[in-house]
């Protein structure tokens, strides 16, 4: 059942990345790493190149910012923002630094 299905999925996730590296950075968009979160994944073989893009990346942004931030605000709100944004800061770091490490990038992080 799988290899009649995988095909399949494999097409919807690729046609649902967002194709544009830089956009990944800059904006708010479906990403490699959003549907890949370990080598061990069955779509990996297929994305390793976006990947592989997308984790120089992150390394890339850690390396000059002490966390990742999101790529987006709430536009209301304005008073609670700063408290939310600060939550989701940690949350993406923890979780970033955890992906990184599972394909074995986190030596290349330096902070």
């Amino acid at each position: 059942m799988q290899t009649l299905i995988y095909p399949h999925v494999l097409r919807l996730v690729q046609g649902t990345i967002h194709q544009d590296p830089a956009a990944w950075v800059a904006t708010y968009v479906p990403t490699p790493l959003d549907f890949i979160q370990t080598p061990a994944s069955p779509f990996y073989p297929a994305l390793a190149e976006l990947v592989d893009i997308q984790l120089s990346q992150w390394l890339s942004y850690a390396q000059q910012h002490d966390v990742w931030t999101p790529t987006w605000t709430w536009g209301q709100y304005d008073d609670e923002w700063p408290t939310a944004q600060a939550w989701w800061s940690g949350k993406m770091t923890v979780e970033r630094l955890i992906i990184l490490a599972r394909f074995q990038r986190l030596a290349q992080y330096e902070h």
